[in-house]
Order: structure tokens, then C-alpha cells, then sequence
């Protein structure tokens, strides 16, 4: 199989290697497509992911595939099933934890930031890390299920509901899929974007003038795109 590695320094290699065996709790996935995330370019750069990399490493953690191969113990998934890749993994016994703040875990793992991911013909993971999608699910939405629940869990923490008006400020694909009528909140947003071109990308999106710090002189601009209101949050 085909897999580039990223070796540090901004480079990147594509190697040619055996596909990897199941191991036991651990499946093989045939990857089908997988997305760019920004974390991808931060370590690009030189900067940490979700946790420490070091190279050579195969990167890409916002990914789906096809179960190929089931190691010993696994139960629940069978070769042929759809899935998707939940990347990060949580020792579960450190401070954060057993506090709730399992994001903050002092011994997190991620699969395409410390173990090989998605930027390769095959990868394997921990069973427990795929996702299995309903096979009318396309590959491609489906390895954008991670950074769609990221959208998602920050506007159930928000508390954002239907009908409120926000400012998304960013239209990236985090941005847009926020404010996507397909979120749950389904709220009505304007966005306030860095990049000039994000109200194309979205119709519904109205792009205004704000820095990275979203500064006080952008906030008549929110409240002339909302009907007076302004954000609601």
C-alpha cells in the first residue's frame, strides 16, 4: 500500500509498505477519504497537534473507510462495515480524566497525530475508535464526522438554540458547518470571516470586516446584519 509520512520540517514522503495486520482488539480499515484538518497544518508547521508528534508519523484524523480485517476479541464490527475514525484516545486515569476534562488528558494518544492515520491506503486503529456508518452514508460525509461533532458539541455547550441569533465568526469549514442549516440549533447566523471569499462558500453567510480578536468596532456591523438584534449569545 501507498502512505505519506510527514518527517518533520515540512515534508513529506510516500512510501510504499505491507498493509497492516489486525491485532487483537484493533481493526484494519481500507481508507476511502479523509479530510484536511487544520491541526494537520499547525503540525505542518512545526506546532503540537491534539498531542506531541513525532515524526515519521502518517497523519489524517478526519477520515472513513471499510473494515478489512477484525483482530481477535473484537465484537460489534465485521469486515465490509462502514466506519468512521474517532481519533483521540483518553487514558481514563488522569486527573482530567476522572475530573470530566478528558480533552485535557495528561497521556492522550490520537490516531493520525501519534500513531498513523488517514493519510494512507490502510490504517489500524483500536476497535473502539471506529464508528460504524449506515452503508447509505457516503465515505466522504462520513469522514467528516469529527469535525462536524466538534460544531455540534460547541453549540450544545453554548446553549444555543433555535432561533437565536449568533456570530460565527470564521468561515472555514468549522464556520460554515456551524452555521449550516443542518445543525441542530439551526440558529440564524451571520458570519464574521477573515478570508474574503467565505460568504461564497455559503450564500447565507455575510462576511464583515474582523480581525482573529474580533474587535468592538465589528459589533454595529453584527447588529446591521441581524435586524437590529445583534448576537443572542
Amino acid at each position: 500500500m501507498k502512505a505519506t509520512y510527514f518527517l518533520g520540517n515540512q515534508t513529506f514522503e510516500v512510501r510504499e509498505e505491507p498493509i497492516p495486520k489486525a491485532k487483537p482488539g484493533t481493526v484494519v480499515v481500507r481508507n476511502y477519504a479523509c479530510g484536511v484538518c487544520g491541526t494537520d497544518v499547525h503540525i505542518y508547521r512545526g506546532e503540537p497537534g491534539s498531542a506531541e508528534v513525532h515524526p515519521p508519523v502518517v497523519l489524517g484524523h478526519e477520515y472513513a473507510g471499510v473494515v478489512a480485517e477484525v483482530g481477535e476479541g473484537v465484537t460489534g464490527l465485521q469486515v465490509g462495515d462502514h466506519v468512521t475514525i474517532d481519533p483521540n484516545i483518553y487514558c481514563g486515569v488522569c486527573d482530567a480524566c476522572r475530573n470530566g476534562k478528558k480533552q485535557m488528558c495528561s497521556h492522550m494518544e490520537a490516531v493520525g497525530v501519534t500513531m498513523n492515520g488517514g493519510f494512507a491506503e490502510y490504517s489500524i486503529v483500536p476497535a473502539a475508535q471506529a464508528l460504524r456508518l449506515h452503508p447509505d452514508v457516503p465515505l466522504e460525509y462520513g469522514a467528516m464526522s469529527e469535525p462536524l461533532a466538534c460544531c455540534i458539541h460547541g453549540i450544545d455547550r453554548a446553549e444555543i438554540k433555535v432561533g437565536d441569533t449568533v456570530c460565527v465568526v470564521g468561515g472555514g469549514a468549522i464556520g460554515c458547518s456551524s452555521s449550516s442549516p443542518s445543525c441542530p440549533a439551526r440558529p440564524k447566523s451571520c458570519s464574521a470571516s477573515r478570508m474574503p471569499y467565505a460568504g461564497k462558500r455559503r450564500a447565507s453567510s455575510a462576511p464583515i470586516s474582523a480581525s482573529t480578536r474580533f474587535p468592538k468596532t465589528a459589533l454595529p456591523n453584527t447588529s446591521s446584519l441581524s435586524a437590529g438584534k445583534g448576537p443572542t449569545w
